[in-house]
């Protein structure tokens, strides 16, 4: 059975009177939470997730936008690379080699 892959970069703001609700329970992080009710909701409807969180003060869908942009490129790249020389033979003087 095949997958379809789909990267998702989310920012997730809970306010200040669920954060503190939250911290007072006992074992569990606002960061627990969050990846929690993500994860959960997401498996319910049927997606394998892998999941990060980080509590952090400044949002980073932008700029971690850009590094995946970078990344995928780089990936892209580096799969015709290896296609190019996996399927290339070299000739020389008329003998092909692989």
């Amino acid at each position: 059975m095949g997958y379809k892959r789909f990267s998702v970069i989310i920012d997730v703001k809970l306010d200040d009177e669920k954060y503190e609700k939250v911290s007072n329970w006992e074992g569990i992080e606002p960061v627990d939470f969050v990846k929690s009710v993500i994860a959960d909701h997401a498996r319910d409807r049927g997606l394998l997730i892998q999941i990060e969180v980080t509590e952090s003060s400044n949002p980073l869908v932008e700029r971690l936008s850009e590094e995946r942009k970078k990344i995928m490129k780089d990936d892209a790249f580096k799969e015709l690379e290896d296609e190019i020389i996996s399927n290339s033979k070299f000739c020389i003087g008329g003998n092909c080699e692989d």
